[in-house]
């Protein structure tokens, strides 16, 4: 049994669902929002260009995610979180 713990808003950091961590294959998952992409870049200390380069796309790529242009694949953001160890499991 796991124990979940709520994440607050904290001054320059946006908070990162639960939902949105999950596996795509669980009733539970959500797609992140542009913030949500943006504040795992940041947590992460990502560039545009060294995730980019990490998730095998263009910073264009990645500015168009943030932007809210076009919606992340999964696998992306699963191997972003991943990266910055918020992938849940459950």
């Amino acid at each position: 049994m796991s124990e979940q713990h709520p994440e607050y808003q904290i001054a320059g950091q946006a908070e990162i669902r639960h939902g949105c961590r999950l596996p795509f294959a669980d009733s539970g998952y959500v797609a992140p929002t542009p913030d949500e992409i943006r504040e795992a870049l940041r947590r992460g200390n990502f560039t545009g260009a060294a995730a980019g380069k990490l998730l095998g796309v263009t910073g264009r790529t990645i500015r168009k995610w943030v932007g809210g242009e076009r919606e992340i694949p999964y696998s992306a953001w699963r191997l972003l979180l991943i990266e910055i160890r918020l992938a849940a499991d459950r």
